[in-house]
């Protein structure tokens, strides 16, 4: 979350609760957690391709805003979800 937040290209693998938030060549990519070919193809898949790491990096951070971000989102919940229980 932190890396995304501030617009990292992410590989991570394909595992719970990793997939809750990265959404596969969306705003990150996805491996199979031991598949060490697939995660290396990725690396240089990223590394080679500006493009890519243009979008993700992008998506990413907007992905932290819109979901976590700590004003809009996250202590408005929190702020919600205490005063339920009274």
């Amino acid at each position: 979350l932190e890396a995304m937040s501030i617009g990292c290209s992410v590989i991570a693998s394909n595992t719970q609760p990793v997939i809750e938030v990265i959404q596969d060549n969306e705003n990150g990519l996805l491996f199979d957690f031991f598949n060490y070919d697939d995660l290396s193809c990725k690396v240089i898949e990223l590394l080679r391709n500006s493009e890519l790491r243009k979008k993700l990096s992008f998506n990413a951070r907007n992905s932290m805003i819109k979901y976590y971000d700590i004003k809009k989102v996250c202590l408005p919940k929190q702020i919600e979800w205490v005063e339920s229980f009274f």
